[in-house]
């Protein structure tokens, strides 16, 4: 594990006479001024090199930690964004047509999947499905189940078909 920061605790001055001086004159009408406290109650925290570098330091430190940090938020948010995506269920509305004379149909269709599955144990469930005339719908299957798709069809002898279908399930997270 790294260091931890170690906080300088800065200490104030406190003196007697905290802005006297004492003056001395010096040659071309130059003066020399001299602290001259009296009686130094604190010592303070010296303004050093030392002590502002150590600052920066941990100034800086805590920068590239919080920059560290940032950085894995944002891959944790993306993974959690894909994850979202994967187990959000899709709904989607087909019209499917059959142009055969009944017993015979020629309704079905493949149909991709908007987020591939990672497994075939997914199920989709059918939520309406309303014929376009006043012929049966029949039996709504689903078969060849693919990661990216699957196919689905009715049996009955009705022009066309608008479907409704709910896709949940068949992702590993």
């Amino acid at each position: 594990m790294a260091a931890t920061y170690q906080k300088t605790n800065w200490v104030d001055e406190a003196v007697q006479y905290p802005d006297r001086y004492t003056k001395q004159d010096l040659t071309g009408g130059m003066v020399n001024l001299t602290p001259s406290p009296g009686i130094v109650d604190t010592v303070g925290t010296p303004q050093s090199a030392v002590n502002f570098n150590h600052l920066e330091a941990g100034v800086l430190d805590a920068n590239i930690a919080i920059s560290l940090l940032m950085l894995h938020i944002g891959q944790e948010d993306d993974i959690l964004a894909a994850t979202i995506q994967q187990i959000t269920p899709e709904v989607n509305t087909l019209t499917f047509t059959n142009t055969k004379t009944f017993p015979f149909n020629n309704s079905l269709l493949t149909i991709p999947l908007t987020t591939p599955r990672k497994t075939l144990n997914y199920a989709v469930t059918i939520l309406s499905a309303v014929a376009s005339d006043n012929n049966p719908i029949g039996d709504i299957t689903v078969s060849n189940k693919q990661l990216n798709g699957f196919a689905m069809a009715y049996s009955g002898s009705a022009a066309s078909v608008t479907i409704t279908y709910l896709v949940t399930g068949g992702i590993t997270v």
